[in-house]
C-alpha cells in the first residue's frame, strides 16, 4: 500500500513539473529566449522591442518581414522603437498553453540618444498560443503632451531586392511597385518557399487609417498609419505564420 501510494505521488509529482514547463526556454550563453509552438518558432532578444528570426518548428524561414520600423513623428522627425537598445522585458505568462511577453520602450532618434518629445514611449505585449499560427500584438502608446504626432505601428519591412513567390493584399495577389500604395488593406501576406506571414490589424480606432505602401523601391513597409492628439493609444495587430495555399481561380462560366 505505501508503496503503491509512493508511486502515486512520483506521478502526481513529475505530471506537475511537466505542466509547469513553458513554451520557451533561454539559449545557453546568448539569453536568446526562443518561443516555439506547433506553427511556428520566434527569438526574442534582450533590450529589443520586437522578435526576430521567424521559422517553422523544423527550422524553416518564415519571409523576412521581422524589421519593424515602428515610429511616431514629431515635427516631421522620425523617432523610432528599434532605435531604444535599453527596452526592458518582462514575461508574463509561460505555460504549455500560453507565452506572453511584455516589452517597453521609448521612441529614440535613430542618430544619437535623443527621445521622442513628450516622453513618448510604448509597452507591447506578444501573446502566442500553442495551437494558434496567430501572434496577437497589444500596444499601448503613451506620452505627456497633445501635440498631433503620426503613429506607425506593426510596421514590418522586407527588401525589394528579395525574391517572393507573391505578395497579397487582403488575399489577393498584387505586383508591387515602388511607390505603390495599398490604401485601408486590412491584411497583407507575404510568400515565400510556400510560407506566408499575413499582417492584419483588427479594431483600431477611428483616429487610425490602415494603409500599405512601398517606400523607394529598395524597402518596402506595411503598416498602420494614423495622426492623433492623443495622449493615449491602443492598437492591436496580428501576424499569422502560416504554410500558403494560393486562392483556386474561379470556374469559367459557359457560354
Amino acid at each position: 500500500m505505501m508503496k503503491k501510494l509512493l508511486s502515486v505521488l512520483l506521478i502526481a509529482a513529475s505530471m506537475g513539473v511537466f505542466a509547469a514547463g513553458g513554451m520557451s526556454e533561454r539559449k545557453p550563453g546568448t539569453n536568446y529566449l526562443v518561443v516555439t509552438n506547433r506553427h511556428f518558432r520566434c527569438t526574442f532578444f534582450p533590450g529589443h522591442m520586437f522578435p526576430v528570426w521567424f521559422e517553422t518548428p523544423r527550422g524553416e524561414k518564415f519571409p523576412p518581414v521581422v524589421r519593424f520600423l515602428d515610429r511616431v513623428v514629431c515635427d516631421k522627425i522620425s523617432y523610432w522603437l528599434y532605435a531604444d537598445l535599453w527596452a526592458e522585458q518582462e514575461v508574463v505568462t509561460d505555460t504549455p498553453e500560453v507565452f506572453s511577453i511584455r516589452c517597453y520602450g521609448v521612441y529614440c532618434h535613430v542618430h544619437g540618444d535623443k527621445t521622442a518629445p513628450g516622453n513618448a514611449r510604448a509597452v507591447y505585449t506578444y501573446t502566442i498560443r500553442r495551437d494558434s499560427p496567430v501572434m496577437r500584438v497589444d500596444a499601448e502608446i503613451a506620452r505627456d503632451t497633445d501635440a498631433e504626432i503620426e503613429v506607425h505601428f506593426l510596421r514590418p519591412a522586407w527588401s525589394m531586392l528579395d525574391d517572393f513567390d507573391a505578395i497579397c493584399r487582403s488575399g489577393r495577389p498584387v505586383k508591387i511597385q515602388p511607390n505603390h500604395g495599398f490604401a485601408k488593406a486590412k491584411s497583407v501576406t507575404f510568400v515565400r518557399n510556400g510560407l506566408a506571414v499575413t499582417t492584419t490589424m483588427q479594431g483600431f480606432a477611428p483616429t487610425v487609417r490602415a494603409r500599405f505602401r512601398c517606400g523607394d523601391g529598395f524597402s518596402a513597409h506595411a503598416g498602420y498609419i494614423g495622426r492623433t492628439r492623443a495622449k493615449e493609444l491602443k492598437l492591436t495587430g496580428f501576424l499569422r505564420f502560416h504554410r500558403w495555399k494560393p486562392a483556386s481561380a474561379a470556374p469559367k462560366s459557359g457560354k
